[in-house]
């Protein structure tokens, strides 16, 4: 997947057409699958490029003037969308300027400008200064230059699959309920910043941005070497300090690991060490 980093004003170079999937893609859920296959889809239909188009840092960041923990940092979803079999990856640096970008010339200057011939977007997706485009303004705000995909509004028993639904199961620690709208386990990636010698204890710290559950213990998978053990993660702050227990592990963890959060648990067990 190439990877084009796009700033305002756009200076237009040599452009391939595609179709573009538009959106934040946090944490990358199942509706957001749904967009991204979509849009996979129609660009071998037309014998054309698979593309998405996403913003960095997050528009909320800029916007509010406030930092956002994401599910995904940026070169996760990076990783993702390369193994979700996209082409192009197309990443506006998001700043005050294109913020304030009227949605009409957002449009003319960011999706027109790169030859877009259909845009595959979610019900609710907004652009432009205050978010006064929408789904209903996209086609006349491209002169009708591209066709127009929308994906309805995707539900899991009732409840809504999105990034605000999934950040609040992480955030009051039901992070069991969270492979029904992400397609698999909440995962974060830490570095290991102590070990106590002789022990089963270390201290790891998550990297930048990633968003972790509330205080408690949890069941948690740590892959080590293409095998998968069960550990507990106590979180007995605020702080993003976190106390990984791993019993009956024999030898040295890798100075990063992606911890898979199972579920929170009342009291602190002993686990069974490997799991599938």
């Amino acid at each position: 997947m190439k990877t084009i980093v796009l700033d305002f004003p756009f200076k237009k170079g040599n452009i391939t057409p595609s179709v573009i999937a538009l959106g934040c893609f946090d944490g990358i859920h199942l509706a957001h699958e749904k967009l991204i296959n979509t849009t996979i889809r129609l660009a071998n239909e037309k014998g054309i490029n698979s593309a998405v188009m996403t913003f960095d840092p997050h528009p909320k960041e800029i916007i509010f003037d406030r930092k956002i923990d994401q599910l995904m940092p940026f070169k996760e979803k990076q990783k993702k969308l390369d193994q979700l079999g996209i082409d192009t990856l197309y990443v506006i640096r998001f700043n005050k300027a294109v913020s304030k970008l009227p949605p009409k010339l957002f449009v003319q200057e960011f999706l027109v400008q790169l030859k877009a011939r259909h845009i595959v977007v979610g019900y609710d997706f907004n652009y432009g200064f205050k978010a006064e485009g929408n789904v209903n303004t996209l086609l006349l705000h491209g002169n009708f230059t591209f066709n127009l995909t929308v994906i309805s509004e995707l539900k899991k028993e009732g409840e809504k699959i999105g990034s605000t639904q999934i950040r609040k199961l992480v955030k009051d620690g039901l992070v069991d309920q969270i492979p029904s709208f992400l397609g698999n386990y909440y995962e974060t990636r830490v570095f290991i910043r102590r070990h106590k010698v002789n022990s089963a204890l270390f201290e790891v710290v998550p990297f930048n941005d990633y968003q972790v559950p509330l205080q408690g213990d949890y069941l948690v998978k740590v892959n080590i070497e293409e095998t998968n053990y069960r550990g507990i993660v106590s979180r007995t702050s605020n702080l993003n300090t976190l106390i990984l227990k791993m019993d009956g592990f024999i030898g040295e963890l890798p100075k990063d690991l992606t911890i898979s959060w199972l579920q929170q648990i009342e009291n602190e067990e002993t686990p069974s060490l490997v799991v599938n």
